[in-house]
């Protein structure tokens, strides 16, 4: 038994979202022990799904839609039997299962795109360079007084 999941969508798609089970495949040979392919297995998908509002100012209304994250467990069932065993016409005793779960969070996240302006990034990156500056100078005094320090302790003869 095998199975893909071609699209998985829980409301308007949006941009490039994370989509965890887009083009997802699995098959009972997966679940082969020692050469030996279980006749039949459950899949199981958990979706947990967050209704999302994304908003950009700068386009208008706002656009609602729902992300999801999934947790899978896979469980061989019945018997396992080898692959000549499947060609025989005995029924299987257990039946294959895909099943999705899903649970709607009572929650809601509402995502806002700002955009800062240029003279916002100019300001900070004169900030990091000024504290750079800043440091490196207490650096180089630090070092510099120690050194003067140790030279005349020589020039003096009281350096060991």
């Amino acid at each position: 038994m095998s199975h893909t999941i071609h699209t998985l969508r829980f409301g308007k798609s949006f941009g490039e979202s994370y989509k965890p089970l887009d083009g997802y495949a699995r098959s009972t040979a997966e679940l082969a022990d020692n050469n030996v392919v279980p006749s039949n297995a459950m899949f199981t998908y958990y979706a947990k799904v967050v209704p999302t509002l994304y908003s950009d100012p700068s386009h208008g209304e706002p656009f609602m839609t729902n992300q999801f994250s999934v947790t899978e467990h896979q469980k061989a069932m019945g018997s396992n039997i080898d692959p000549e065993a499947l060609r025989s016409d005995k029924k299987p005793l257990y039946n294959s299962a895909v099943i999705l779960f899903y649970e709607l969070s009572p929650i809601m996240v509402h995502s806002i795109l700002h955009w800062q302006p240029f003279l916002h990034f100019v300001t900070q990156l004169c900030a990091i360079l000024g504290g750079i500056f800043t440091v490196a100078g207490i650096v180089d005094r630090l070092i510099y007084g120690t050194v003067q320090h140790v030279q005349r302790k020589v020039e003096l003869g009281k350096f060991n």
